[in-house]
């Protein structure tokens, strides 16, 4: 979620607004500022966090009001806007993504491996290009969900160990590797092309 901020600002509180953000009551006390926020953002129902002196009160409506008409030079407040949806939790661990009952996982630096926990096969990708269909092993269903560990995600990729997938353009999807190879590209017109390709 995206959230901006009002320094020296009393966002104005709204009757019947008030909701408590996480364990945190309204108005409860937090240690800091940025915890304040994160509490927000981390609460779909959070469109307001106002902060001062430790208090932080979240709530459902939004207001542009400065409540004692201070707008901009109301000492010691601080308020934000917040707004968007929440992004849907990932299960994710060591260098995999979960997605249902897929696993896409970099089994090492070489072999990326996108696994089926029902079927129990994979199609597996290595790093110089070649492409493994109907592989039972180099699955990775034995590691736990856990924070993530070598995952990373930017804009429109996933980085996973050191394969990327993800979109290069609005034509075409790719599964590549940080020493420059293409492994797989698929473009919008349902062509696909089989690496390996070196940039």
């Amino acid at each position: 979620r995206n959230c901006e901020t009002a320094e020296n600002w009393r966002f104005a509180y709204t009757a019947g607004s008030e909701i408590p953000l996480g364990s945190t009551a309204y108005g409860g006390q937090v240690e800091n500022w940025q915890s304040c926020l994160e509490l927000c953002s981390e609460t779909q129902a959070c469109q307001q966090a106002v902060f001062s002196n430790g208090h932080c009160w979240g709530m459902s409506q939004r207001s542009s009001q400065d409540q004692d008409g201070l707008g901009g030079n109301n000492t010691n407040w601080i308020s934000a806007h917040c707004y968007g949806e929440m992004c849907p939790v990932l299960p994710v661990g060591d260098r995999f993504v979960d997605l249902g009952p897929w696993r896409i996982a970099a089994w090492d630096d070489d072999h990326l491996s996108i696994a089926n926990r029902v079927g129990r096969k994979a199609i597996v990708f290595r790093q110089d290009g070649a492409i493994l269909h109907s592989r039972s092993d180099l699955l990775a269903f034995e590691r736990s969900v856990s924070v993530p560990h070598h995952v990373l995600f930017g804009f429109q990729f996933i980085q996973i160990g050191q394969f990327r997938i993800g979109a290069v353009n609005d034509t075409c999807f790719s599964i590549s590797h940080s020493n420059g190879n293409t492994i797989q590209a698929f473009w919008s017109s349902g062509s696909n092309f089989v690496g390996p390709y070196s940039t």
